[in-house]
């Protein structure tokens, strides 16, 4: 089941506000900007942020305001050093959000997209896709794993196919930590 979340804009404006002045407070405290921390990823040695940017309630609505409040705070996310952004096909309309917003600004080569499937459906990759405007994710994840014999085969057959970069599986819920 879809559950859909509004956020007002002024809850949206003060998070972008607090967004805006993380990289300042880091100047601040220190006196001198420092790196980004990352960790690798084990396969690869791919090295990401260890903090990204979420989607959820944020970007679920595809109307020009939302657009371009999500088009500053990925700018910001990028111009202080940032990459990684998670988002899910059950999201509302976030991934249209953050597509349009990486398309117009030319951003694809500067983020990490990792996105969410709640099935291994074709239709439903590909719907993801369409509104990401990519023809690959960088990191395509099996959504609320409950069931431990859940399989992974259809995922590692997109990876193999180039339709993603690497796959692996989520939780919400501490309840399904187990099937994970």
């Amino acid at each position: 089941m879809n559950r859909i979340t509004h956020i007002t804009r002024r809850e949206f404006s003060c998070a972008l506000a607090a967004t805006a002045l993380l990289p300042q407070a880091a100047l601040a405290q220190t006196g001198t900007a420092q790196p980004i921390i990352t960790r690798a990823i084990p396969g690869t040695g791919e090295r990401l942020p260890v903090v990204g940017l979420g989607t959820a309630s944020v970007f679920n609505s595809d109307d020009a305001s939302t657009r371009h409040a999500a088009a500053q705070v990925v700018q910001t996310l990028v111009d202080a050093g940032g990459r990684l952004i998670d988002t899910a096909s059950s999201y509302g309309d976030a991934e249209s959000v953050l597509g349009k917003v990486i398309a117009a600004g030319a951003l694809q080569s500067k983020v990490f997209v990792a996105t969410k499937l709640e099935s291994p459906d074709a239709a439903e990759l590909k719907r993801s896709l369409a509104r990401l405007h990519a023809a690959k994710v960088d990191l395509l994840q099996l959504h609320n794993v409950r069931d431990p014999q859940q399989s992974l085969a259809q995922f590692r057959a997109w990876k193999a196919q180039g339709l993603c970069r690497y796959i692996g599986i989520t939780s919400t819920y501490h309840g399904d930590f187990a099937a994970v």
